[in-house]
């Protein structure tokens, strides 16, 4: 049996989440999210079982019952408020053991984890196209997109054929290989002769160049008319769509991952004030997106423009502020479902934090730290770290009454986290190497775990090609 936390013993102050409790207890006492919410609790004694305590609920201390040292969260006895002024917050010296180890290093982790599960029927014998019409708005494209096209397209033209679905197929298809197989002249896809990478592809055989033109010519994703005062007007019904149906299409993990993609500009259409430009990016200039993955199979499944404020302000939940309102827009069809966000420093905030818990989801947010910034952080927290990589430090409190962890550790750059949920205990061993020190090996906290296991899905994604 692993080592038990000597603070896990008679009188200890313990949390256990709702689901442990069962609903008939915890949601008189916690309300509708009482599976993912934590319960007060105090530990009574040692049970007859290895490893478990009966305890008591602080609400309810009649009630007695058994639960594993993996089932509870130890509740430090001191209480740092995050929002003291720096002179408040005492210094910590540098935290060389697990700070609440709970439970045992051989026990596996009771609390369920969700499993990703697409929606197709008989999935077993799915055949790729299946899967990928699924991720599509099947129904969208079907009444508004083809016929608004074939309406805009005979307009002009008196011989159009009518685009039909199978077509219209056809026509994402070569898009889709587009983006993969890079030619200088658009006219070297329908080639016959082998110039690119010593293939010819011949799209000849599935659509004719001048075909695909027309398409993409009178191509309309929407039956709005044109909206002087929406930019994104042209795309914003189908995108609405899209993200309905991917809501749909999947059981997501335990863990979504928030951060940016950028949709390749291609000519199409003139550089409005959604487009921006991003050096860096592989393609820097196009249609920025905020989006959101499942973290476990680093698959996109909700996407929000960046727009101009003028217009960001009047679409949903723009009463918080732009970035918490576009973390709550991405996240909107997962309220109150206890999953964890994973996201960098450009959306971490305690503010986010916070409000992310009270619309039922844990996080995880790295933070840009100076020494004065962000607000009701202390300053202190990188100022505490030892010289010797892998030293850390933490913090815990309340901030508008939700349980807040604050930790730093050394690294090859000072890494500031933030979260409502996981653990400091000591986890996985790795090994640095640092110049003039060499190969340096040391173990990290469980929250810094978690969060470089799951922060790079929308990157991955990315890498794919996915949002060219």
């Amino acid at each position: 049996m692993g080592r038990i936390s000597p603070n896990i013993k008679e009188d200890a102050k313990v949390t256990v989440l709702g689901s442990v409790v069962g609903e008939g207890i915890a949601r008189p006492l916690v309300g509708d999210m009482w599976k993912t919410k934590r319960i007060s609790a105090t530990v009574l004694r040692v049970a007859p079982d290895i490893n478990r305590w009966v305890i008591s609920l602080d609400a309810n201390p009649e009630i007695e019952f058994e639960v594993s040292a993996g089932r509870m969260k130890y509740v430090s006895v001191t209480n740092n408020n995050l929002n003291n002024e720096n002179n408040n917050v005492p210094e910590e010296p540098i935290i060389s053991e697990p700070e609440t180890s709970i439970s045992s290093d051989s026990e596996q982790d009771e609390e369920e984890t969700c499993v990703p599960i697409v929606h197709i029927s008989d999935i077993e014998h799915a055949s790729p196209r299946q899967f990928f019409e699924r991720f599509l708005p099947v129904e969208y494209i079907m009444s508004t997109v083809i016929s608004s096209t074939n309406e805009h397209a005979r307009a002009s033209e008196r011989l159009w054929k009518d685009l039909t679905w199978m077509e219209f197929m056809r026509f994402i298809g070569i898009l889709t290989i587009m983006t993969y197989v890079q030619c200088s002249d658009i006219c070297d896809y329908w080639s016959t002769v082998p110039d690119t990478g010593g293939v010819a592809l011949e799209f000849g055989q599935y659509m004719s160049h001048r075909r695909f033109r027309d398409i993409v010519k009178y191509l309309k994703l929407t039956d709005v008319p044109t909206d002087d005062d929406d930019p994104f007007h042209f795309a914003r019904k189908f995108h609405n769509a899209f993200n309905e149906n991917l809501a749909k299409a999947i059981t997501l993990g335990s863990f979504l991952c928030i951060d940016e993609s950028m949709c390749q500009w291609m000519g199409k259409i003139d550089k409005g004030p959604f487009q921006r430009k991003i050096p860096r990016k592989s393609h820097p200039i196009g249609c920025e997106f905020k989006t959101v993955a499942d973290a476990q199979v680093n698959l996109l499944v909700q996407l929000d423009p960046c727009e101009p404020p003028e217009y960001a302000n009047k679409k949903k939940l723009s009463e918080y502020s732009a970035t918490i309102a576009t973390m709550l827009r991405l996240t909107e069809p997962w309220f109150n479902s206890g999953r964890t966000i994973i996201a960098d420093s450009w959306f971490g905030s305690v503010n986010a934090c916070t409000t992310l818990y009270k619309h039922g989801f844990y996080s995880i947010l790295q933070l840009k730290k100076h020494r004065y910034w962000p607000k009701n952080i202390p300053h202190d927290i990188t100022d505490a770290l030892g010289s010797a990589y892998g030293s850390f430090v933490s913090r815990t409190g309340k901030f508008d009454n939700v349980d807040l962890t604050l930790c730093s550790i050394r690294d090859h750059k000072n890494i500031v986290l933030l979260a409502n949920c996981s653990t400091t205990n000591l986890k996985t061993e790795i090994t640095r190497y640092i110049k003039g020190h060499g190969n340096v090996k040391f173990r990290r906290p469980a929250i810094f775990d978690e969060y470089n296991e799951y922060r790079l899905a929308i990157d991955i994604f990315n890498s794919h090609g996915a949002c060219r």
